[in-house]
């Protein structure tokens, strides 16, 4: 090979690596480009959410452009900026700006459905509006109603009542009908516990009369004491005290309740009604023992949650 012909050679191949030298190079410069961009644009909205509200118009824009000329340099002078509104902000009292009336926006408010005079101003549509609470709150209101002068008003509360208990009856008859079928174990403990709940709800809900309200409670518990000797479910643990707090009975409405807390069942439902067993049996030792030793847990009902938080 002549000597022109390895020259030749020699320059071609360095002009391959300068190529490629050259389109790694603009490549890079690309890259750096985009990704200083989006972390420029970041910090510039990052300081617009801790700028005060006179100065956030247009300050993307300001923030964006001075920091991504500026490069690195940027970067610092963006830290302190942003150290020092932050130190501002915890250090001055927030300033209230004046509000003109034709920013406010138009709000109508059309009332509330029931108030604490409903009891006392009692209509057709306040009547149909409580049938569909079924709380013992809801059902001793539309008792009081059945006792009214207004026929309209009388009527209507006499048939939610009548079919609520019917309802109920007959679900009871079913289930009654059904475990004389029922084969397997699991079956005959799901409508023995179904049963249970059912004649606690009569009761519960105020729909039994005080003659029969005993009498619900004591086959309440005869289903659910059949249902517990298969197998002691925390739920009907719990009901079973419940039940024993009805009947007056606190020892061993005491005894349920610690059995339901003890496998599992949830201390925000229990702990207000094992206050409760204690407080009647006048152990308020019992009762702040109780209330140390689950401190943390708060009641489901609210107005238990602020007595305990009171007094305890």
């Amino acid at each position: 090979m002549t000597d022109k012909k390895i020259l030749l050679s020699l320059a071609m191949e360095l002009i391959g690596l300068e190529a490629v030298v050259y389109w790694n190079s603009v490549l890079s410069f690309m890259l750096y480009l985009i990704f200083h961009g989006i972390a420029s644009l970041l910090i510039a909205i990052a300081l617009k959410l801790i700028l005060p509200k006179r100065y956030k118009e247009g300050s993307i824009k300001t923030f964006f452009a001075v920091i991504f000329f500026t490069g690195f340099l940027g970067y610092a002078l963006a830290l302190v900026v942003y150290l020092y509104l932050l130190l501002e902000r915890h250090a001055l009292p927030p300033v209230y700006e004046p509000v003109s009336q034709e920013d406010i926006p138009e709000i109508s408010f059309k009332g509330r459905k029931l108030g604490e005079g409903a009891a006392y101003q009692l209509n057709p549509k306040t009547v149909l509006y409580l049938t569909q609470f079924n709380h013992p709150a809801a059902l001793n209101l539309l008792k009081k109603v059945v006792s009214s002068r207004n026929d309209e008003l009388r009527l209507t509360a006499f048939s939610v009542i009548y079919n609520l208990e019917k309802t109920l009856i007959e679900r009871i008859s079913i289930l009654k009908e059904s475990m004389e079928k029922t084969k397997s174990e699991i079956e005959y403990f799901s409508v023995l516990s179904l049963l249970a709940e059912l004649y606690w709800e009569i009761v519960y809900t105020g729909l039994a009369d005080k003659e029969l309200e005993k009498f619900y409670l004591h086959e309440a518990l005869s289903y659910v004491k059949r249902a517990l000797d298969i197998r002691e479910e925390p739920k009907l643990l719990y009901l079973t005290g419940r039940i024993y707090l009805r009947l007056k009975e606190w020892d061993k409405a005491k005894e349920y309740l610690l059995k339901a807390l003890e496998k599992g069942f949830s201390p925000e439902r229990v702990i207000p009604y094992l206050i409760e067993v204690l407080f009647y049996k006048k152990d308020f030792k019992g009762i702040f023992s109780l209330a140390e030793k689950y401190s943390k847990v708060t009641p489901a009902d609210f107005r238990t949650m602020y007595l305990l938080r009171m007094w305890i």
